[in-house]
């Protein structure tokens, strides 16, 4: 199942953090930021598309 995936994936994963180095830091940093900004893009260019559309209609015979 589920549960023993997980502990065969942590085990093999060192258990302190500062394994990390500052370059893996950044990067991932850099992927989020890169991520974050086309998910706000795409978040107002959807919200431009739903003021646009005409009203929903109440009539469901239309």
């Amino acid at each position: 199942g589920l549960a023993g995936e997980t502990e065969e994936v942590s085990s093999t994963r060192p258990e302190t953090p500062s394994t990390l180095t500052e370059v893996d830091m950044e990067v991932n940093l850099d992927t989020y930021q890169i991520t974050l900004e086309e998910v706000l893009t795409w978040l107002l260019s959807a919200e431009d598309t739903l003021h646009m559309q005409d009203d929903v209609s109440d009539d469901v015979e239309e």
